[in-house]
């Protein structure tokens, strides 16, 4: 019988440490990720799930019995349930109201799987369950997976679904030399001849004597849900199944988990690491680059175009070679004597960003506002002192020069709203700044008149309110995600 979550002690907490640290020799483009679970032990558990809010909970004892090989890669498998937001697919998809939380579950594992053993995952290669084993190409997504297994599951409808004891007699049980059985009656068996559920393949995690045939393989994989020794509640409800019996509520203390903001500015940095270590590496599994090409692409604001005419009014220019200038003379100016030459000059960008950090803005909609600025940084090219994050409420609460997304990560204010007094206090403490970009709902008020050398952009957040935003402000409003 599993107990309940408690935090980790010192010998729990290094061991965690060592398979977050094999995990990251293994794919270390996760980092923020790996980095952002909390780790819950549940003594009894006898796997790692997820919940909704990033907590992973663990039968610590039971994972460092199976190895820190095992350890790490089911670690790995969970962070990349949380990545693809298995949990809100799951209700797009209406699993709960059709009962399909089995099918959803093997979805969910196919499709991340197959980019573990790309990565050169050994034991997910010879016990998860991979989209060969429910008859499906790879490198499909859990919608098609999810369609593909409702489709044979109408067709056979007498298949086990949702309990580890189906219509079909399946039995799915524990340790100690029990089996997981399919309707022909064969089990899968692990260490010392134990049952494995979920071992597609029906190899033993050690040496063993037996194997199966191509259709008993699928037949084991598509009616279990969990591979090593699992029990029958999959992955947790962050991957989309119904919530372990020790999930703790998303605000329970003191371990509250990660609020949306969080989730997403966690999501947004492993995007940003996947895609650099796409252009860098050649081992990054291809699903997991287009993943983080989708994620990058959720910036629905085209920056480049909108501050391309503002970038070349700037006033602080530094040598180059994207345009020319006749307000600096050209190097070569003594050789045309009386024939005035401009200089080559690049266009030196600051941009200020002022969030709206009050109460009437939503998690959801801070996460997207924290989402456009590090896509501002990143398509821009500006860091440090060239692109100012300010967040306000009915006052400035915090104002810093962005380096890394990691320090947009605690959100202050949350009271009333006044954009107006936020950007005339930005342009008055930081003069120069030909750009403002604020990021709002749109429920504020603007500055009665429009400042002096200086753009203001409105990015209004889906729903918005665009109406008494003055003529002189570019506005833009986010898409709908």
């Amino acid at each position: 019988m599993e107990g309940v979550a408690r935090e980790p002690d010192v010998e729990q907490s290094r061991l965690f440490s060592a398979w977050r640290l094999r995990a990251l020799s293994r794919m270390p483009y996760l980092a923020s990720t790996l980095f952002a679970v909390h780790l819950l032990d549940v003594e009894g558990l006898g796997t790692m799930v997820v919940d909704r809010s990033w907590r992973l909970y663990a039968d610590v004892a039971y994972a460092a019995d199976r190895g820190p090989q095992w350890a790490s890669e089911v670690l790995l498998h969970e962070c990349l349930h949380l990545l693809s937001e298995h949990a809100a697919r799951a209700d797009a998809c209406a699993v709960a109201e059709r009962g399909d939380h089995r099918l959803s579950n093997l979805a969910a594992d196919a499709e991340i799987n197959d980019d573990l053993v790309a990565a050169g995952c050994l034991f997910i290669a010879g016990e998860g369950v991979l989209p060969e084993h429910l008859g499906c190409a790879n490198d499909r997504t859990y919608e098609e997976y999810l369609a593909s297994l409702r489709q044979r599951k109408e067709a056979s409808p007498a298949e086990p679904d949702e309990a580890s004891r189906g219509e079909g007699g399946e039995a799915s049980r524990g340790e100690g030399g029990e089996a997981s059985r399919g309707e022909g009656g064969e089990a899968s068996r692990g260490e010392g001849g134990e049952a494995v559920p979920g071992a597609p393949d029906g190899t033993p995690d050690t040496a063993g004597t037996r194997t199966t045939s191509k259709r008993s393989r699928r037949k084991s994989a598509a009616n279990t849900v969990d591979f090593g020794a699992r029990s029958a509640q999959g992955c947790g409800s962050g991957a989309g199944g119904p919530a372990a019996s020790c999930e703790l509520a998303a605000d329970r203390t003191p371990v509250p988990g990660l609020d949306r903001a969080q989730r997403d500015l966690a999501r947004l940095r492993t995007a940003l690491d996947v895609a650099r270590a796409a252009r860098t590496r050649g081992d990054v599994p291809g699903g997991l680059v287009a993943w983080a090409g989708t994620v990058l692409a959720g910036s629905t604001i085209p920056w480049q175009r909108i501050l391309h005419g503002l970038i070349t009014q700037s006033l602080n220019r530094r040598r180059g070679n994207l345009t020319t200038t006749y307000a600096r003379p050209s190097r070569r100016q003594s050789a045309f004597r009386e024939v005035l030459m401009p200089a080559w000059v690049e266009p030196h960008v600051r941009v200020a960003v002022v969030r709206d950090t009050s109460a009437s803005m939503s998690s959801s909609e801070l996460g997207r506002a924290t989402s456009e600025i590090v896509a501002i940084a990143d398509r821009l090219g500006v860091r440090g002192r060239d692109l100012l994050v300010v967040d306000a409420d009915t006052r400035i609460t915090a104002t810093r020069y962005f380096r890394h997304p990691h320090e947009l990560h605690r959100v202050r204010g949350r009271g009333g709203t006044d954009m107006a007094a936020a950007i005339d206090e930005t342009i008055r403490e930081h003069p120069g700044i030909p750009v403002v970009v604020c990021i709002t709902d749109g429920y504020t008020p603007w500055p009665a008149r429009r400042p002096a050398g200086t753009r203001v952009v409105a990015c209004i957040t889906p729903g918005g309110n665009r109406t008494g935003i003055p003529s002189w402000v570019r506005t833009v409003t986010m898409a709908a995600v």
